[in-house]
């Protein structure tokens, strides 16, 4: 189980700071599914006690979303990131948004290239989600 959740933990950084690459003219694409054995480690409950503007947004407490499980065995929020072979090209003029909407971050993950804008957009009471 302790190597179950490393293997979770590991997958969540990895999904954290990966950047998605585009396919191109030029190149080819990527694609495929992940899925793990075993028995996904249970979802921590967030706190909002300190924050009662949060906690009356949602009727059922949120989870932390550091392992996101589907049907089939499959893990949801999964990046793959390519180091090299990708041919250099100017980053989309589209900006991408995350926004903090009932005291969460959506979506959970974003992906953007190099010199690619993001946005970040809080529509909250409260200056930052609680989850830490």
């Amino acid at each position: 189980m302790q190597m179950m959740r490393s293997v979770f933990t590991a997958l969540a950084i990895v999904s954290v700071s990966a950047t998605a690459v585009s396919p191109t003219p030029s190149g080819g694409s990527v694609s495929g599914n992940v899925t793990y054995t075993g028995t996904p480690a249970k979802q921590k409950v967030i706190d909002m006690s300190k924050e009662p503007s949060c906690a009356k947004e949602h009727a059922t407490p949120l989870t932390a979303e550091s392992v996101v499980t589907g049907p089939n065995n499959s893990l949801e929020n999964v990046v793959v990131y390519i180091s090299a072979g990708v041919p250099d090209e100017s980053a989309p003029s589209q900006a991408v948004k995350l926004e903090q909407k009932g005291c969460q971050y959506i979506p959970h993950l974003v992906t953007f290239q190099v010199n690619q804008t993001l946005e970040i957009v809080n529509d909250d009471q409260t200056s930052d989600s609680l989850e830490k």
